[in-house]
């Protein structure tokens, strides 16, 4: 009985922590925090692109999770290359481009 539960406990641990990686949670189209602009958004698929969707300058581009669970995102713009870089706080992303109040981009899944 005692060996089910150990098991049980382990499968359960497993399963959240695997679900809650990077890898796992970035997959998704991401929209900055209070912008309900459908037009705006970011995002990552499962085969490691990566989209920047705006009606000004739509991107492309390959994600990588780093060591320090940061997410790399580098995108072709159409002549040039630009990285990106985001972190997870919670279950926003965080976009380390500054925006012009001097604050970083907050996106949340949609």
């Amino acid at each position: 009985m005692n060996v089910a539960k150990m098991v049980a406990a382990v499968l359960i641990l497993g399963i959240m922590f695997g679900c809650s990686s990077p890898q796992s949670r970035l997959p998704g189209r991401w929209v900055e925090e209070g912008n309900n602009d459908t037009q705006n958004y970011i995002e990552f698929f499962s085969d490691n692109t990566v989209t920047i969707k705006t009606p000004e300058m739509p991107m492309s581009g390959k994600w990588t999770i780093l060591s320090d669970s940061r997410i790399k995102a580098d995108m072709d713009i159409m002549f040039s290359k630009l990285t990106v870089m985001f972190e997870f706080k919670g279950r926003r992303l965080i976009m380390d481009i500054m925006d012009t109040d001097g604050k970083k981009a907050t996106f949340v899944k949609m």
